[in-house]
């Protein structure tokens, strides 16, 4: 994971806030977090470590995520289905960044299905900044 921390963080200055299981939670400015996540997801973990976002007295809606997924993740099979939960779904947008084209193939057609049935943009991406780029001109648009 640190390969992931080194490329990203040397372009956007980053606090840590937290960390749960595999997963490390940054706020990057007001509304914008990076959540590196390594070892399995589950929508639980997931959820866990938001509340690190959610639980400050600076949190600020609407908020992003950019979910920096290390090569190696596993994760479960409801994730892609959207389970109900609120405070993710609030997540104005969520850009995911990963190596693999194949993931990021298959994330942006979820994208598609989580703009539809909640309103939340998820993109893919390759590049950190690029993801960063996505979460703050959406955090934009909800904001006018």
């Amino acid at each position: 994971m640190q390969e992931w921390t080194r490329e990203w963080s040397g372009r956007a200055s980053a606090t840590r806030i937290g960390r749960v299981e595999g997963l490390t939670l940054f706020l990057v400015e007001p509304g914008v977090y990076v959540q590196e996540i390594a070892g399995h997801l589950t929508a639980d973990t997931m959820e866990r470590s938001l509340r690190e976002a959610w639980s400050r007295r600076d949190f600020e809606r609407p908020y992003g995520v950019v979910h920096v997924i290390a090569p190696d993740v596993t994760y479960d099979a409801d994730l892609r289905t959207f389970p109900d939960r609120p405070g993710i779904e609030a997540a104005v947008a969520s850009a995911v960044v990963t190596e693999s084209a194949l993931h990021r193939m298959v994330i942006s057609a979820m994208g598609i299905a989580s703009r539809i049935k909640r309103g939340t943009r998820v993109s893919s991406h390759s590049d950190v900044a690029d993801a960063l780029g996505a979460v703050r001109r959406e955090r934009a648009a909800a904001a006018r």
